[in-house]
């Protein structure tokens, strides 16, 4: 394997090579591949003090050190800024000789176009490297279906089409092996719709999700919104409850960070995310204590609430427990259910 201080000077060994060209193919279009002989003369003599310019900033910019399997917007703005002095230091010799009559200013006074044509191509061609490197390590490093094994596909959608929804989107491309098929994106925010976002279509919004979900035979969501309020992701998950679909969600970077993951988590919905806090943490010991033995009298013991309220203080062995109820059928229910499972004393209060 090879040293990274190997590394790094075959990197700065093809940087350039590119400048270099870059500089030449600059000189063949500004005179349509008939250099003439003072431009030449001019090319050959200003080339080794432009390319290793050029690559003495982008040392001290540190970009020659970012990983070329990385590349990205950050590296392409640090290229940018990296290769830019050097053109606007050929411009301003340019435009200080220009009209002098010294010997030597055929040789400082680059023309416009030249300087123009060679930092465009300049940008293009380290670019290009870059991120064709960042593409071989992506199909290599991609973890594909064996031969001879067959997952079944999950038609999923992705909810949310910000910077969580692109890195899953991402990610999923890369892990064929976890037999995801992303369909699209579901986003609220109408300057997305029906755009292209690393090559998946915003379906529509979130109102819509039922239609969309026929549509394209959805069976699974992915909710990938970073930190959605606990009111947009319970009406999410009633929606999907209502049609019969799975709702799944990517946790963010805080619930992973300093801790030995997968790039990739996918998880149910949990209490936490629909109350957006940490859920309180009840004393079940000293409530124990204290409801043992009592006689009990529960309101509205026939309701959702109520009758939950009598599940849980059933387990306290209260010596009688009292419904009242002014619904007779959901009083009986809870009775009948709490009747069949305990032996205490459970009286009802029509």
């Amino acid at each position: 394997m090879l040293k990274p201080q190997a590394i790094r000077l075959a990197k700065l060994s093809i940087d350039a090579c590119i400048l270099t060209l870059a500089f030449w193919f600059a000189y063949l279009l500004r005179f349509d591949g008939a250099i003439p002989k003072q431009h030449f003369k001019q090319f050959v003599v200003a080339l080794p003090y432009v390319v290793s310019s050029q690559l003495f900033i982008m040392v001290m910019l540190r970009s020659s050190r970012f990983s070329w399997r990385y590349f990205g917007l950050l590296e392409t703005r640090r290229l940018i800024l990296a290769i830019a002095p050097v053109s606007l230091f050929l411009l301003a010799l340019r435009i200080g000789f220009g009209n002098t009559e010294l010997h030597y200013r055929p040789y400082l006074t680059v023309p416009l176009g030249i300087i123009v044509i060679h930092y465009i191509i300049s940008f293009a061609g380290l670019s290009i490297v870059r991120g064709m490197r960042r593409t071989l390590y992506e199909r290599l490093s991609a973890k594909t279906i064996l031969p001879g094994r067959s997952i079944p596909r999950t038609r999923v959608a992705l909810i949310g089409a910000g910077t969580g929804g692109i890195s899953v989107a991402k990610e999923l491309e890369n892990r064929q092996d976890l037999g995801l098929d992303p369909i699209g994106f579901l986003d609220d925010d109408s300057w997305k719709q029906n755009s292209s976002i690393h090559g998946l279509t915003v379906l529509g919004p979130t109102s819509s999700l039922r239609k969309i979900v026929d549509k394209y035979e959805i069976e699974q969501l992915l909710l990938t919104v970073t930190s959605p309020s606990g009111e947009f992701l319970r009406r999410i998950l009633k929606q999907c409850e209502e049609i019969g679909i799975p709702l799944k969600i990517v946790p963010g970077i805080s619930e992973v960070v300093g801790q030995f993951s997968q790039k990739l988590q996918i998880r149910q919905v949990v209490i936490e995310d629909l109350l957006r806090r940490t859920p309180v943490e009840l004393d079940m010991q000293s409530i124990g204590t204290y409801l043992q033995g009592r006689t009990i009298l529960v309101t509205g013991a026939g309701g959702s609430i109520g009758s939950e309220l009598c599940r849980q203080l059933i387990r306290f062995a209260p010596s009688k427990l009292l419904l009242f109820e002014r619904n007779e059928n959901g009083l009986f229910e809870i009775h009948r259910e709490l009747a069949g499972k305990d032996q205490q004393d459970i009286s009802i209060i029509p």
